[in-house]
């Protein structure tokens, strides 16, 4: 088992540098809960991985085998054939231009343990067949290798599961699915699918899917999401799939909650926002919607007021984060919210406790607005004009159901500034270096069933995973001083 262990470690360490075939690929079950695709050669060639015996993660790999190699009971020649492996994978077999998949499947039964697995696709046999036949002499086999697929594999107590996922043909496997032909297309450095059928066969289980009405679409219900490295940035994009139409349409029940933001708020938003989060909501369909759920219709019940709070949402509603008060330690936060009822207001107040005076409430139009930040106020009231804030990033908030913005130099400067100030631990100062390697993040949903998710890298001349590669890189560099 440490023979196997170490010899796993050794193709796993260089398997970010693989890529796309197509038969080996209906190993991936059906019914598999999750699935990963990574294209290592394009990964590889975005970070400049080049020579890997010269990097220092080859270096401390070969440290770690060699001094271990004695108490895991290999030869010389095994340890030299690891070495190998990790030096260069293909002498496992594996074609390291094929895109390499990790899935997760759920088997039926009470008792049933999850599968995990990874396939890849082979490109020379004898020499998979080497490593396997090596594999053999450990006590449990966990590499299984026949036609042009090896398959790592663990979880089930079905012996036969592995050599069954060979026997797939392509209507019995993932690939072979129409809801996840984007997913198979390939082309992206990583892709990422997620069936949320297993989760709600969980909540089935446990009672909880039976107190979730208008909620049975998950079960059928794919989220496909794509990521790719670029010149100084991250980009991702996700989509939402349904295996039915019945499903679909239950789905889009739920829109009606929802609103496109108008971005009336942002011109209240003072120039310096860490972070803001904002959607649309129709609040009378969200008080709809929870009360047919017996969880929330009894916390409902409870709160007379919630429904006049609820209903009163019309619109925009946004949380934004300016930092922190040092003083008071406490943070400065800004909700405002676009509501059809500014006595909403009153109803409000009534419901906090003697005391709560450290946050401003106000009602500016139709909008509520609630902060901790005392500077804000003049934005909120529309006494100061409106900051430069509403026009840098109105184009990413105009017109979608949900976004999120970070700004990272805004966070890391407020770091800094807490670290100078004694307000903020010093230990925080190892988080400085890592946040200035970006410079804001943006997610937006666009469509109820698509998002974009956008992470812009302080460096704008090398592409992203590069920068990401070599940071990590000079980390283990500091790390592996003391092993080397």
């Amino acid at each position: 088992m440490k023979k196997f262990s170490l010899l796993l470690a050794a193709v796993a360490a260089f398997a970010m540098v693989s890529c796309c075939g197509s038969d080996y690929r209906t190993l991936i079950p059906a019914d598999a809960v999750a699935v990963v695709s990574v294209n290592p050669a394009s990964m590889a060639q975005k970070a400049s991985v080049g020579d890997f015996t010269q990097s220092v993660f080859y270096k401390i790999a070969e440290k770690f085998i060699t001094d271990t190699s004695e108490n895991n009971d290999l030869t010389p020649e095994e340890r030299d054939y690891v070495l190998s492996l990790v030096a260069n994978p293909e002498e496992a077999g594996i074609d390291m231009r094929a895109d390499a998949y990790l899935f997760v499947s759920m088997p039926k039964g009470e008792d049933s343990e999850p599968g995990v697995g990874a396939v890849f696709k082979v490109k020379n046999k004898g020499k998979a067949a080497k490593m396997v036949e090596l594999l053999k002499e450990t006590d449990e086999e966990r590499v299984f290798l026949e036609k042009n697929a090896m398959l790592i594999y663990y979880g089930s107590d079905d012996e036969n599961m592995p050599h069954a996922l060979f026997a797939n043909t392509k209507e019995q496997s993932l690939v072979g699915q129409p809801h996840m032909a984007t997913f198979f297309r390939g082309g992206n450095d990583i892709q990422f699918a997620l069936h949320y059928g297993a989760m709600m066969a969980a909540l089935d289980e446990s009672g909880m899917a039976s107190q979730m009405p208008g909620m049975d679409f998950l079960s059928k219900m794919v989220m496909v999401s794509t990521t790719n490295f670029e010149l100084g940035r991250v980009v991702a994009r996700g989509d939402v799939f349904f295996t039915d139409d019945a499903a679909r349409e239950s789905y889009e029940k739920l829109v009606p909650m929802y609103a496109r933001l108008d971005n009336g708020f942002l011109k209240m938003l003072p120039e310096k926002n860490i972070a803001t989060i904002a959607t649309g909501l129709h609040g009378a369909e969200v008080y709809g919607f929870l009360n047919q759920i017996p969880m929330y219709a009894t916390l409902l019940a409870m709160t007379p007021q919630a429904k006049t709070i609820v209903s009163a949402l019309d619109g925009d509603i946004a949380l934004a984060f300016h930092g922190m008060d040092m003083a008071k330690q406490m943070p400065l936060l800004t909700l405002v919210a676009q509501v059809n009822d500014p006595s909403v207001l009153e109803t409000v107040q009534s419901l906090l406790p003697k005391g709560f005076d450290q946050v401003a409430f106000g009602v500016k139009e139709n909008m509520f607005y609630a902060t901790t930040d005392a500077g804000v106020v003049p934005y909120l009231t529309g006494e100061m004009k409106p900051s430069t804030f509403q026009e840098r990033v109105a184009s990413l908030f105009g017109g979608a159901y949900s976004v999120m913005h970070v700004d990272f130099k805004l966070l890391s400067t407020m770091l800094s500034e807490g670290i100078a100030a004694k307000t903020i631990p010093v230990g925080a100062a190892v988080a400085i270096p890592v946040l200035d390697l970006f410079e804001s993040f943006e997610m937006k949903t666009p469509e109820m069933n698509h998002f974009d998710m956008v992470l812009h890298m302080t460096d704008k001349e090398k592409n992203a995973a590069e920068v990401l590669y070599k940071t990590i890189e000079g980390y283990a560099q500091v790390a592996g001083m003391a092993m080397l």
